[in-house]
């Protein structure tokens, strides 16, 4: 992890999370690891309950909030996560917000004001995470789409 995501980590006020968020068992904590082929080390997501890899795809490998808060508080990781199940979606925004200063780029406030609901930074400090109740119609849109 960089010291700038570290430094973020460590800023980020986990009582922003809505209440509605925290009472879903649909959470993981992350570790910066190291991925073949790639330059930059990756999120790989834990269960911190068992210590086994978590899946995006398989809600029995995720947990409760406050078990990945005190995980991550702890040490132990180096974040925590939250898997997307009905009745949430999730919109990932990358490059729009300034690491340094949180400053937002006009295109992305239009988003986040448009979709009015809970907006954190992500993990590099260079997007912003957006979570909201809903479906998406269809198949996803591509990671590089800035279309929602």
């Amino acid at each position: 992890m960089s010291k700038k995501e570290r430094n973020l980590y460590r800023e980020f006020k986990f009582e922003s999370i809505p209440d509605e968020l925290k009472t879903q068992a649909t959470w993981v904590c992350y570790r910066m690891e190291p991925r073949f082929g790639q330059p930059k080390p990756t999120k790989i997501p834990y269960n911190p309950v068992t210590g086994e890899k978590a899946k995006a795809n398989e809600p029995t490998t995720w947990t409760a909030y406050e078990s990945c808060v005190a995980a991550a508080e702890r040490g132990e990781y180096a974040g925590i996560g939250f898997e997307f199940a009905p009745p949430y979606v999730g919109v990932d925004l990358d490059h729009c917000r300034d690491a340094d200063t949180g400053e937002i780029e006009d295109w992305a406030q239009e988003i986040i004001a448009h979709l009015n609901s809970y907006t954190e930074a992500s993990p590099s400090g260079t997007g912003v995470h957006i979570i909201i109740r809903g479906s998406l119609p269809g198949s996803p849109p591509s990671r590089s789409s800035r279309n929602v």
